[in-house]
């Protein structure tokens, strides 16, 4: 359940049940390797705040202090905060694939994972037992998504947002902002922790704009 005593079956989260062997080779293969990788040769965005060291406040305490400077500046600016529904279910193993073997994990790797979750059948575990019934993925249409408890989702997802951020900051002003004491530039086009994300455009002064 996402939510105590709340038993709406619309309402409850899928979680994934995989073999050991193949959990803890999603593990090395996508949170370890390729997550290290990226962190190396710096791919992760500084937007992006669910990397390792990372934590949740630090996402929240970004976003309060560009309020209180457009307040203090007198800066227009808008924010749009947003949070997905069921991401780690939705992602498309295109999109997905794309983006890992952009950071360099091997197609066998890749395959070995999407397939896996194409085929994979799904029983329904109640405290009376499993269903006799299950459901599964077809040929036209095939299941996608990573799965809640799968550990190659969080990292298939950051990867996804490394490309997202980067058509963002194509296409969007952004905000830039510089340090009064440091004189140090910041400029940033979100702030995501995980499918949590608020978006950002901080507009100019009247005297900048004159």
């Amino acid at each position: 359940m996402k939510e105590d005593n709340n038993y709406k079956p619309e309402k409850q989260r899928t979680i994934h049940l995989l073999e050991a062997n193949f959990s803890e080779g999603a593990k090395v293969l996508f949170s370890r390797r390729m997550l290290g990788n990226a962190r190396q040769y710096n791919q992760i965005p500084e937007e992006q705040y669910a990397r390792k060291g990372g934590k949740a406040i630090d996402a929240v305490l970004h976003k309060v202090l560009v309020f209180d400077y457009m307040r203090m500046m007198r800066r227009p600016g808008v924010c749009f905060a947003s949070d997905l529904m069921n991401n780690y279910d939705r992602m498309s193993h295109n999109v997905g694939s794309l983006a890992m073997r952009a950071l360099g994990v091997p197609m066998t790797a890749i395959k070995c994972l999407t397939t896996s979750i194409r085929e994979m059948q799904h029983h329904v575990r109640t405290a009376y037992g499993d269903s006799d019934h299950h459901y599964e993925g077809s040929q036209d249409c095939p299941l996608q998504g990573g799965g809640q408890g799968n550990p190659a989702s969080p990292p298939m997802w950051t990867t996804i947002t490394i490309i997202l951020v980067r058509i963002l900051a194509m296409y969007s002003p952004g905000t830039h902002i510089v340090s009064s004491i440091s004189m140090l530039a910041v400029v940033f086009t979100a702030v995501l922790y995980v499918d949590d994300t608020d978006l950002f455009v901080v507009g100019k002064s009247s005297k900048e704009s004159a």
